[in-house]
């Protein structure tokens, strides 16, 4: 898997440019982000696994924060390095970061690409700090966008998403849709992306 992304780097480099869904994805999980970096009130580490070329971070320029990327391509990263604090090339499944020691992580449109999502979850649980926050999105399965998809390894809704997190001992504090309308030049079509949008942070009730 990691070769093949490796791969691929400038094809993703050049959709990513001009995909307006990634584009509006990005933007909704940086407003949330920006949120919490502001209620907090002191610098903040993030962490955005599976972060690609860096640009939800990128977007949180200037904020009170340490912008962490980390990507199974290196590439990518070489890319991401340019306008982010630090990247890290490791498996999203396998995270070499320190216990209880990330105040905000972010998982954009990544779970569903994993063999197995929980495990990534679990590292969540493990790294994010006691009163840290997480912020993901994945496709929506219940979208007739996805009715055929072929591209993921993972399909949630949800109902599956919400019980996949409670299971890896984590609390969803906000769950919503982000749903993206689809365009012809500037023209609106009735069809449109949706997205799971989710927010939580660790659930303290669970015995360790």
């Amino acid at each position: 898997m990691k070769q093949y992304y490796e791969d691929i780097v400038e094809e993703r480099l050049e959709w990513i440019k001009r995909d307006r869904p990634s584009h509006i994805r990005h933007l909704k999980v940086a407003q949330r982000a920006r949120t919490f970096i502001a209620k907090t009130r002191q610098k903040v580490v993030v962490l955005d696994v599976g972060a690609g070329f860096g640009e939800v971070l990128a977007l949180l320029r200037g904020l009170m924060c340490y912008r962490v990327a980390c990507d199974i391509s290196r590439r990518a990263l070489e890319i991401a390095k340019k306008r982010i604090d630090d990247v890290i090339v490791c498996d999203a499944e396998k995270l070499p970061i320190r216990d209880n020691s990330i105040d905000l992580l972010l998982c954009v449109e990544v779970l569903e690409h994993l063999i197995n999502p929980k495990d990534l979850l679990n590292e969540v649980r493990r790294i994010l700090h006691s009163k840290g926050k997480f912020i993901l999105t994945t496709p929506n399965a219940d979208s007739k966008y996805y009715k055929h998809d072929k591209e993921h390894l993972h399909r949630f809704n949800k109902e599956t998403l919400t019980r996949l997190i409670s299971e890896a001992r984590l609390e969803v504090t906000s769950i919503s849709s982000i749903k993206i309308r689809h365009r012809v030049w500037l023209i609106p079509l009735l069809s449109y992306e949706e997205s799971i949008l989710v927010e939580g942070k660790k659930n303290h009730e669970c015995i360790p």
